[in-house]
């Protein structure tokens, strides 16, 4: 393992409350960081598509897909999914964008329905939702015209299908691991996924790994295969993940796409908290990480560049809980933030 990293400063902590030292913005932290939207149910993902940001609000009897322009939505977003013409739409969860379409899995969370789907539609109107795949999915990507999808039990891997719908289950599997995949990201021609578990001390297993996107072969690259992975991202030579390692060490790794060479992922950025969400552009990589213990001491979103944390951090905004999910455009971050009364946030990269 190489070390490449320097810990945040504590100088960069979100302001406290003195009460029980519980996180709050009473401003932003950081000047551009702008509240987009606080809403009265937890939400689930979140992704970017031409001029607006989109993202799931979950749960039985209230899921949604909603819709705000990037600009922000004082009178309150929009409500795309379900809709007068879609009765299909009941508990969206994983989000997923092209140039024309958004993807969505959704739970179907009800006492009528067994089987998970993915649902798409045309953006930003979104007023031809459609039932594109029947499959046990937890998450979804798009690329090239196709879906990677990270399957659960029984048949935990990744697989692909058509974005324009294929009927049953999905055509072509890319591969099968145990425990199964609960994160799955496709760019540059490539799949990169994080299984759901650990694995500290049984046999080797890809726990996060890749492979082309036409097909893993015999087996994925492996970049971590012990330890507790986390999320993912994929720029065009390079796989980035959050981990926590067999020793305990936590942080955002990187690995070449095709697999870690005998010194194994170098550590970019070592944490001693919890590290939520991460994404990358063309010159940095940019990750949520709690500021004390848990979620309730709040999150910094800050980013390093891709050779590592050699200084301190760059601090771009604050959360006072956790950032469950981020994504970003050319100029901004935007993210979840919170749990049952969820923001969606935008700050400047």
């Amino acid at each position: 393992m190489r070390l490449l990293t320097h810990h945040l400063l504590a100088a960069m902590t979100l302001v406290l409350a003195a009460c029980g030292g519980r996180a709050v913005i009473d401003e932003p932290v950081v000047e551009g960081v702008v509240l987009l939207h606080q809403g009265d149910a937890p939400f689930y993902d979140i992704v970017v598509a031409g001029e607006h940001v989109y993202w799931t609000r979950y749960g039985y009897e209230r899921g949604a897909v909603m819709r705000c322009p990037k600009a922000g939505c004082p009178d309150g977003p929009t409500s795309i999914a379900p809709s007068a013409s879609d009765d299909t739409t009941r508990d969206p969860r994983s989000l997923a964008a092209d140039d024309t379409r958004l993807y969505w899995v959704d739970l179907n969370t009800g006492p009528e329905v067994t089987s998970r789907t993915v649902s798409a539609c045309r953006h930003p109107d979104c007023d031809d939702v459609e039932v594109v795949a029947t499959s046990p999915a937890a998450d979804v990507a798009v690329l090239d015209g196709e879906l990677f999808m990270a399957i659960g039990y029984p048949d935990a891997g990744i697989a692909r299908c058509p974005a324009s719908g294929c009927e049953g289950s999905p055509v072509t599997t890319l591969g099968q691991w145990l425990p199964p995949p609960f994160r799955v990201v496709a760019a540059e021609g490539f799949v990169a996924f994080s299984v759901l578990g650990s694995n500290a001390s049984g046999p080797a297993a890809p726990l996060v790994g890749g492979c082309p996107a036409s097909g893993c072969g015999d087996a994925p690259a492996i970049y971590l295969d012990r330890g507790l992975g986390g999320d993912v991202a994929l720029d065009d030579s390079h796989a980035y993940f959050v981990a926590m390692d067999a020793n305990g060490t936590r942080g955002v790794w990187r690995c070449p796409k095709l697999g870690c060479d005998g010194d194994g992922p170098d550590l970019l950025y070592e944490s001693d908290t919890v590290v939520s969400a991460l994404v990358v552009d063309d010159d940095r990589v940019y990750l949520a990480a709690y500021v004390g213990p848990d979620a309730d001491s709040g999150t910094n979103v800050v980013s390093c560049p891709k050779s590592g944390c050699v200084e301190a951090a760059m601090l771009h905004g604050s959360d006072p809980q956790s950032v469950v999910r981020m994504t970003q455009d050319d100029e901004h971050l935007f993210w979840i933030g919170g749990r049952n009364d969820a923001r969606i946030m935008r700050a400047p990269k």
